[in-house]
């Protein structure tokens, strides 16, 4: 069937501005183009077009900043064509619904981000509407319970979210596209190894929103129980409360890993630094992957990115102390991880081990790192699926839930049911005065 134009825009566009002009844009993922009669639309649009392409079609202004108009004194609508992998100047127009004719600019010219941002603020209109609608409902039983007391009361009215959550299904289709931009660099034969670096970490930011369903304050909640739940695991493992950590908390005195990566520096294979470093879309996974071969905190492993020089001098001073199965059990565990936020996320690893000191090296599209953590705090056993799992609101307790940890953990601190042992240090029999 032949593509009406118009029809694509009003069913498919989402309100955006490109180059400071107001329009509309359809955003292209391979479900629409399944839809659609491809060979009429690419005559039409004179363009091939493929998941993560746009149409745009914008009013236009003048020099003096007057609309162009039509023979009829219409302003005209100018189509246009985007490939959203390129930067351009196009920004996404949220509509306000706490003020009607009034828009969120959300910068769109790295698509993949503006997805993420998407994500997000829908999932914060979803939370700001749930609120009201509490905040509303407290109030309306203060209402109540004012005038079933004869006081003079106001009604309250509901407060309006910034944003409703039901606008952000027209721009689901942008968000679909922006992966397909992802996936179709990730494939192009053309692309570096930094440009594929940076879509995998546009991926990841997609995913994490995806992923994060709660807000702070209920994350918050959730990592406070489980801190006293694993605290009364170390004091009282049968407590009913308790809840072993997934990967027990190693404390040493670092002493052969300070060794251990002294002898390695000297040997021109590989700078090593304290503390892996944090922050931006892969903060929340340091803490994942460091637990795939290590029960050090992630502050505390040495890491050192290598060159292929400093690979082969380690590979010469580490080989014959390389583990193969133990790689082979790692290697899985760290593309679990990451291919759950970075679909097609692949990797090598490796691992040494010398001396109370374990090495693991990965090789990935990030570059050729080596960790370094004490052989004593290696990861034995891990349960990957409870690692990646995604809480939900399910799993928020409740303030009340949060007390009876805190008073169950302070009690077992006097006194946890462990069998008393009068040992004394076993100190000799003979220093014990008798009567």
């Amino acid at each position: 069937m032949p593509v009406d134009m118009n029809a694509l825009f009003r069913d498919h566009g989402i309100t955006i501005e490109l180059s400071g002009d107001r329009g509309t844009g359809v955003p292209f993922s391979r479900a629409l183009l399944d839809q659609l009669d491809l060979a009429d639309l690419n005559a039409k649009s004179r363009q091939r077009i493929v998941p993560g392409d746009m149409l745009t079609a914008v009013l236009k202004r003048d020099e003096n900043g007057a609309f162009e108009t039509d023979a009829a004194g219409r302003p005209k609508r100018t189509g246009g064509y985007l490939k959203l992998g390129a930067e351009n100047e196009l920004t996404l127009m949220i509509p306000r619904a706490d003020e009607p004719g009034e828009f969120t600019r959300v910068p769109a010219g790295n698509t993949r981000y503006a997805a993420a941002a998407l994500i997000r603020m829908e999932r914060e209109a979803r939370h700001e509407v749930a609120a009201n609608a509490r905040a509303h409902a407290e109030a309306m039983q203060a209402y109540e319970a004012a005038r079933g007391r004869g006081e003079p009361a106001e009604e309250p009215q509901l407060r309006v979210a910034k944003h409703d959550p039901e606008q952000f299904k027209r721009f689901s289709g942008f968000i679909t596209a922006a992966e397909a931009v992802i996936s179709a660099e990730l494939g192009n034969p053309f692309a570096t190894a930094e440009e594929r670096r940076s879509e995998l970490m546009a991926s990841l930011s997609i995913r994490n929103e995806m992923r994060n369903t709660l807000t702070p304050e209920q994350v918050g909640l959730i990592a406070q129980a489980q801190s006293l739940k694993e605290q009364i695991a170390r004091i009282a493992p049968d407590h009913p409360m308790a809840e072993q950590a997934i990967v027990a908390p190693y404390h040493g005195d670092g002493e052969a890993l300070e060794e251990g990566v002294s002898r390695v520096t000297e040997a021109g294979a590989g700078r090593f630094r304290r503390g892996v470093m944090r922050g931006g879309p892969a903060d929340a996974l340091v803490p994942l992957l460091m637990a795939t071969f290590t029960r050090t905190d992630p502050a505390a492993v040495q890491v050192a990115m290598i060159s292929p020089a400093e690979r082969r001098r380690f590979e010469q001073l580490m080989s014959r102390h390389e583990n193969e199965e133990i790689a082979e059990s790692i290697r899985p565990r760290v593309e679990g991880i990451m291919g759950a936020r970075m679909p097609g996320y692949t990797c090598a690893v490796r691992f040494f081990a010398h001396q109370g000191v374990d090495y693991m090296m990965v090789n990935d599209i990030g570059g050729n790192f080596v960790y370094a953590a004490e052989s004593e705090a290696r990861t034995q056993e891990l349960d990957v699926e409870r690692l990646n799992r995604i809480p939900t609101e399910a799993d928020v307790p409740t303030q009340e839930r949060i007390e009876e940890l805190r008073a169950a953990l302070a009690t077992l601190t006097f006194d946890n049911g462990a069998e008393v042992a009068f040992d004394y240090g076993d100190e000799p029999d003979e220093d014990v005065f008798e009567a």
